[in-house]
């Protein structure tokens, strides 16, 4: 599984209403837990799924 500093993400601009992150579907959850520490200021699980159920954020993985 990689650490924080395997995965880059990119910068979120102001107006922006999607962010996409890209990896393989086997670092999906750590990519995932990253961007919820970092880009979602670490809520709580709960909270950060609705946010990615509301249309505010995209996630996509690549590879088969």
């Amino acid at each position: 599984m990689p650490d924080a500093r395997d995965i880059i993400l990119p910068p979120l601009s102001a107006g922006a209403a999607h962010m996409m992150v890209f990896g393989s579907p086997e670092n999906f959850s750590a990519i995932v837990q990253i961007v919820a520490a970092e880009r979602l200021e670490g809520k709580e699980p709960a909270d950060w799924i609705l946010e990615l159920s509301d249309g505010e954020w995209a996630f996509r993985t690549t590879g088969s």
